[in-house]
């Protein structure tokens, strides 16, 4: 998917799971994240549904968890909130202006410039190499 795509579903509120990464995991696993990426508040399962949610019940009762799930859980966990977190603030920052379409162009090309591996996101890295090129 491309980043218009991408944004595109978002709006619609569809969720998307055939990448090659979602092989890995199960059609219930899925479901229960469809269930809770549900774009509408009102459509979206709440917490004691999804405790009452198949997978989770099926897998609440797996004591012993590998400590390398636990531990690629927490990284991707946390990788998310620093993306998001990034995120609002830019879109707060884009929303507190009145941007002129020159400015939204200007902006929008900065951005198309330090996202260079074109996936509508600006990682660390590549915030970095945008740095250390224009200083």
């Amino acid at each position: 998917l491309n980043r218009d795509e991408t944004i595109k579903l978002i709006i619609e509120g569809k969720v998307e799971m055939n990448q090659p990464i979602w092989t890995s995991i199960s059609t219930d696993a899925k479901n229960l994240l469809k269930k809770l990426l549900q774009y509408k508040p009102e459509n979206r399962m709440s917490a004691s549904e999804a405790l009452s949610d198949q997978w989770i019940l099926k897998h609440y009762s797996q004591k012993e968890i590998p400590e390398s799930y636990l531990l690629s859980s927490l990284s991707n966990l946390s990788a998310f909130k620093t993306q998001m977190t990034f995120q609002k603030a830019v879109l707060a920052f884009i929303a507190s202006q009145q941007l002129s379409k020159t400015e939204e162009k200007r902006l929008k090309e900065a951005f198309d410039l330090l996202d260079t591996d074109k996936n509508g996101m600006i990682s660390k890295e590549e915030l970095l190499k945008g740095y250390v090129f224009i200083y």
